[in-house]
């Protein structure tokens, strides 16, 4: 199911990735999967997408369980994103009006045909 969201965002939409998150990629992938990533860097290396630094000091910080998450809200803060897909549940409490937060499933009920 993540995997077809994926597919269907890359084809339609704009996607915006934080710097912080391909960190955590690289780090997870390094400890978990050592001989992938090669083909995570590929991966990277050919998606179409706008990496975003979150290292914006005068934004207002919204409050976040979470406090390690802050980066990729800020990132999606600062990128103007419209939603902010993820299934990470620290997310589901944050109040803001943009960008929505959307668990890949929500999106799929909502957005895909």
């Amino acid at each position: 199911m993540v995997a077809r969201v994926w597919s269907y965002i890359i084809e339609y939409h704009h996607v915006i990735i934080s710097e912080y998150s391909i960190g955590e990629l690289n780090a997870v992938f390094q400890r978990k999967f050592p001989d992938d990533i090669d083909a995570l860097h590929c991966f990277l290396a050919r998606l179409a997408c706008e990496i975003v630094d979150a290292g914006h000091p005068d934004i207002e910080t919204p409050l976040i369980r979470d406090k390690t998450d802050l980066p990729i809200l800020l990132a999606a803060i600062v990128a103007n994103a419209d939603i902010l897909l993820t299934g990470d549940k620290d997310f589901t409490d944050i109040s803001l009006n943009k960008p929505l937060v959307m668990s890949p499933t929500a999106f799929m009920k909502s957005f895909m045909p």
